[in-house]
Order: structure tokens, then sequence, then C-alpha cells
């Protein structure tokens, strides 16, 4: 089950590229989803004492790091919406890997 939410959401951001229309937002928001999923695997394979907040913990770590990177990015380019936009796709893809992750790293 691992193996085919990771292709499918390696193929998902592989079709996607940066800029700054729909292709950027996708890409935000498969990476979302992706990293969630993978902190999550990681997680629930190599610290099995906190596998049953290994989603949890992989939307936290995701939405940290996007925090930064796009504050960073603001720092460097400026263009607050944008930064504001690929925030808020990664939000929602690291929060529907929250929503699913749930059923696919059950116990």
């Amino acid at each position: 089950m691992y193996q085919k939410a990771f292709l499918v959401t390696v193929f998902g951001v592989s079709m996607a590229e940066a800029g700054n229309g729909f292709t950027s937002q996708f890409s935000h928001f498969m990476g979302g989803l992706l990293m969630v999923f993978l902190v999550a695997y990681i997680v629930k394979k190599f610290f099995s004492s906190y596998a049953e907040k290994a989603v949890l913990i992989g939307f936290g770590l995701s939405i940290f790091y996007v925090g930064i990177d796009q504050t960073l990015d603001y720092m460097e380019y400026g263009k607050p919406l944008n930064q504001l936009y690929d925030f808020a796709s990664h939000a929602l893809g690291a929060l529907i890997a929250l929503w699913s992750g749930r059923y696919l790293f059950k116990k």
C-alpha cells in the first residue's frame, strides 16, 4: 500500500513544474502530500514508539518546513502574495495527506 501511495505522489510531483501558475501550485500541493507520507513512513518504520502519531508528525514537520522555506523566499524575492499561495497549496496537500494518512498508515 505504501508503494502505491508513494508512486502516485512522485508521479504527480514529476508532472509539475515551478512558476507562478497552476503547475507551480500543483507542485507545492503534491510536495506537501509527499512530504507528509514520506515522513510518516520513516517514523513508522524506524521509530515504532511514535507509530501512532506518524502522520501527525509528518504534517507538523511539513508545515514547519514550508513556513521556513516560504519565509526565506519572501526575504529573498519579496512578493508576499506568491509566497502565501505557495504556502497554502503546500498546506492543503499536507492536510489531505493528514486526513488520508489515518487510513493508509493504520497498524
